[in-house]
């Protein structure tokens, strides 16, 4: 018996399911998908087509649901604008639904970022809800997908479900808001990329791959992505923050992922007040240049003593000050070393050890089974300053690093990072001395 003949008995109506002319208001979304079109051989698997990085790799898939989840100061509202200016400079519209910020500040971040004041006014739509989104709202909301947007942008899930007084803790309310909006853009415009916004929780222990709330945020979505902090960023300082891939239903972009990392997106702070921002390989962070002594020396040190900051760092592996950042970038981003807040500060623990030797064969140097005793021991680390501790390790000896072109023979302390820290060391050692 054929399918066909099959679907006329379970109807009971004399329709058959099956059939592709049947009209559209007689088919529910129960009927059998045709497979005709994907069997033709003219199907085409979903790719990344936005969202580049320097190298051409892109992060986000038209007709798909994106999550990006953050802790604060994480870039997360700077990379969706730039996403939306490169929509608009390719002559396309961006829809931006913002349940946090306001318009005059989301325009500004937009012009600074390189977008005309004609496109903006042209092509970028923005709301700003404060009411649900109802028989009475969905008019207006339906003009703006009217223009057909291939971005949307849901800034701020907390106050989105809370607009529509729906729990982002309950798993039921989680489906039945990502109904109500975003699988409503993606049915009215199919083509459109729809990235949400979210907080993590504070723990980072307990955080996971989840963004704050319950677990279908990630279930209920194609792809998500987690953002962290690597340096923060701000006016006349540029900021660092590494991208990991944590859900990729298409699969196009975890093939390119180095142990799930898949960019470190870069915002360069411009004399002129404009904003850069790009996203660079984590295996080319630098354009191709990886210091590799530095990474293991780094690394040595924090296997040594955990919970070092940067500055510690910089005096500890004797390397320039900026090839030593780049140096502990990358060690983080591939996930070599950790790093949290501490006060005003970050300080930073071995998560498994880098060398440099292993470095040339990325096989071996993803396994995190291989030890220390495997690799050929080299440049020895001066041990950490400040006495700082690993738990249950014994005080370290301190070491100054003496500079005879000074009065009091110390090398200056690096601009950031615990200044005073670098003063109660330059304290002690005159008490002791």
């Amino acid at each position: 018996m054929s399918t066909h003949e099959i679907g006329l008995i379970i109807d009971g109506q004399g329709r058959d399911p099956y059939d592709e002319t049947l009209d559209d208001a007689l088919r529910t979304s129960w009927a059998p998908v045709s497979m005709e079109e994907i069997l033709a051989g003219d199907y085409e698997p979903s790719r990344p087509t936005m969202g580049a990085r320097v190298d051409g790799r892109c992060l986000i898939y038209p007709g798909r649901i994106h999550a990006f989840h953050a802790e604060p100061e994480a870039l997360k509202t700077w990379f969706q604008l730039w996403l939306c200016a490169e929509r608009l400079e390719r002559g396309e519209d961006a829809l931006f639904l913002d349940f946090e910020d306001s318009a005059p500040s989301i325009v500004q971040r937009l012009l600074d970022l390189g977008a005309s004041s004609e496109a903006i006014s042209s092509r970028f739509h923005y709301i700003r809800p404060d009411e649900a989104l109802s028989d009475h709202s969905s008019p207006d909301f339906d003009a703006a997908l009217a223009t057909m947007p291939t971005l949307v942008v849901i800034d701020g899930l907390t106050e989105a479900f809370s607009v529509q007084g729906l729990s982002p803790l309950d798993n039921s309310d989680i489906a039945t808001w990502l109904d109500i909006l975003p699988r409503r853009i993606i049915r009215t415009c199919p083509g459109a990329a729809v990235n949400t916004l979210d907080h993590v929780v504070k723990d980072r222990e307990q955080r996971g791959r989840y963004a704050i709330g319950g677990q279908h945020k990630l279930a209920g979505v194609d792809v998500a992505y987690s953002m962290r902090v690597i340096e923060p960023f701000g006016r006349g300082h540029d900021g660092v923050v590494s991208i990991r891939i944590e859900k990729d239903r298409p699969g196009g972009v975890r093939e390119f992922a180095t142990d799930g990392q898949v960019a470190l997106l870069r915002a360069r702070s411009l004399p002129d007040g404009k904003v850069s921002i790009s996203l660079d390989p984590p295996e080319h962070a630098s354009g191709g240049f990886r210091p590799t002594v530095l990474m293991e020396r780094i690394s040595r040190a924090v296997e040594a003593t955990s919970g070092l900051s940067k500055r510690a760092l910089r005096e500890t592996v004797h390397g320039k000050s900026s090839i030593c950042d780049l140096a502990l970038e990358l060690l983080i981003a591939e996930g070599f070393v950790a790093a949290r807040r501490d006060g005003q500060k970050h300080v930073h623990s071995s998560v498994r050890p880098f060398r440099e030797e292993a470095d040339r064969d990325p096989v071996t140097q993803r396994d995190p089974t291989v030890t220390q005793s495997q690799h050929r021991d080299r440049d020895p680390v001066t041990p950490p300053l400040l006495g700082s501790r690993s738990r249950g390790a014994p005080e370290a000896e301190n070491h100054l690093y003496r500079d005879p072109s000074r009065p009091d023979g110390f090398d200056s302390p690096a601009s950031d990072d615990g200044g005073d820290e670098y003063d109660a060391l330059i304290a002690r050692h005159r008490d002791i001395t």
